[in-house]
């Protein structure tokens, strides 16, 4: 048994994440099961539910604080938020089937300042920016620290130079590129790159 805490960003989202957990495909002897599901940001009662029940803290769309963050690492909870629902269903799937043991790390590769939004609907956001320091990849992911309490993330899914498609550019380069994130970004924010491997 896998039980589940789950938080999403509207009554919505909730639903369509419960649906989609539904459909996961479960090796033999093995179900999820929801302990409990809300809308929101994940909360202490949250962490001490997950403590109690032994479950897995998945959120969609929602922002996790680095001090909820911080204590679910110390007791070795797994907290996770996501922006697309198909990945909390392929990492549950993962995890069901015992692949998900060891974590991926997170590898910083760079920085891009925000210096123009041109299209923007639903999740996808079209925007050009300017690598600052490192390197920006096709499909790195990224941050968006706002304050302590408001980190933003998302993911680079298709990048441009003078309407070229390229897979990555260097400090100094401006670029376009579109981007998936369920919060809105501004002209100036600064994104932290990083990979997972």
């Amino acid at each position: 048994m896998i039980n589940l805490v789950l938080r999403a960003d509207s009554w919505g989202s909730l639903e369509a994440l419960k649906y989609s957990i539904a459909g996961i495909p479960m090796p033999e002897n093995i179900e999820l099961r929801i302990v409990h599901s809300d809308i929101g940001n994940f909360s202490e009662s949250d962490l001490d539910l997950a403590r109690a029940s032994e479950s897995l803290m998945i959120g969609f769309n929602n922002t996790i604080t680095a001090d909820l963050k911080k204590k679910s690492e110390q007791h070795k909870l797994v907290l996770k938020s996501f922006d697309i629902i198909y990945e909390i269903t392929d990492y549950l799937e993962e995890f069901a089937k015992g692949k998900v043991i060891v974590e991926l790390v997170e590898t910083y590769i760079g920085k891009l300042e925000t210096l123009g939004i041109f299209y923007r609907k639903g999740s996808d956001t079209i925007m050009g920016g300017k690598v600052i320091d490192g390197e920006i990849r096709n499909g790195a992911h990224f941050r968006i620290t706002k304050s302590e309490d408001e980190i933003r993330s998302g993911k680079v899914t298709s990048l441009q130079k003078e309407q070229n498609s390229v897979d990555k550019l260097g400090t100094g380069h401006e670029c376009g590129l579109k981007v998936k994130i369920s919060k809105k970004i501004e002209v100036g924010d600064v994104l932290e790159l990083f990979v997972m491997e």
